[in-house]
């Protein structure tokens, strides 16, 4: 049994949960939140960020009846062949990032779009971005999976086998009736890519305030693994929905808590955790007192 978790935060304060059946699609969560944070917190201007898993259609679609700033996949089409085509300068330097404004064809995208649906795509604006930080860590963690994919198809000469060894690294294999080889093409690919995404929004706001905002993503991502890891919400160990619902809102309490110790100390919660384990309690009966 599985189950979906919504986390909305408000300056690195985590201000809303919601809790959903485990085969509920984004879609789905996102209109049930953004129409909490209009009808119960009465915001009139919400500009939804989220990540990656919102760049696909239904869920653009979605996203063009309200403001919003998330990413696409950088290996569908157009978008992988404008990213490693993209040419940067060094106008297009904003602090350790290069940014840029590019073209994106409606009809590539969206070639069965109604005209009230182009309407709504024509106000995207799609923004290349270029790490060199990024880069490099990408580019070493292709070279440790080469290393790895090597290694299997030095050991492995039954492509059966080699294809479950390798798992999801099956992409960089070319497997043919003579044998097995590295799939140079899409790895080259993935080498021009290193270090490069898209982001696409409908807002107005300046190209680099979208794309800090977009990176700003991290708050939610680090409350999610801090609610996982620390505060342990799993095994849930409850069967009926409503002790689920009960155990998430514990979870999401003590989440808060530790937002808010971590916004006025300026440590980890993990941290600060470990300097109070070391306060002790020791019980003190004084003449004439109470214990």
């Amino acid at each position: 049994e599985q189950i979906v978790i919504g986390l909305v935060m408000a300056d690195g304060i985590p201000i809303h949960h919601e809790v959903w059946k485990g085969n509920t699609v984004d879609p789905k969560t996102l209109e049930s939140t953004l129409t909490t944070l209009k009808e119960r917190f009465h915001v009139d201007k919400v500009i939804f960020i989220g990540d990656r898993a919102f760049g696909r259609n239904p869920s653009l679609n979605l996203l063009d009846n309200n403001l919003y700033i998330t990413a696409v996949y950088r290996w569908d089409l157009p978008y992988r062949d404008i990213l490693m085509h993209t040419e940067f300068s060094d106008g297009d330097k904003h602090g350790d990032l290069f940014i840029r404004t590019v073209d994106v064809n409606i009809d590539d995208i969206a070639p069965g779009a109604t005209e009230e649906e182009r309407e709504l795509i024509g106000k995207r604006r799609y923004i290349a971005v270029y790490n060199p930080d990024r880069e490099k860590s990408d580019i070493d963690d292709l070279n440790e999976k080469i290393d790895f994919v090597r290694m299997k198809m030095s050991e492995t000469s039954d492509q059966s086998d080699l294809k479950k060894s390798l798992g999801n690294l099956r992409s960089f294999v070319k497997f043919t009736k003579d044998g097995a080889v590295l799939n140079d093409k899409r790895i080259s690919m993935l080498k021009t890519l290193a270090g490069r995404f898209m982001v696409v929004t409908n807002t107005n706001l300046p190209i680099e305030g979208i794309v800090n905002a977009y990176k700003e993503q991290w708050m939610i991502e680090r409350s999610f693994r801090t609610i996982k890891s620390f505060l342990e919400i799993r095994p849930v160990g409850h069967s009926k929905s409503e002790r689920i619902r009960a155990h998430v809102f514990v979870a999401f309490l003590s989440l808060i808590l530790s937002m808010i110790i971590e916004k006025r100390t300026g440590s980890t919660i993990s941290h600060v955790a470990d300097v109070l384990s070391e306060l002790k309690a020791i019980p003190v009966r004084i003449p004439g007192g109470k214990l």
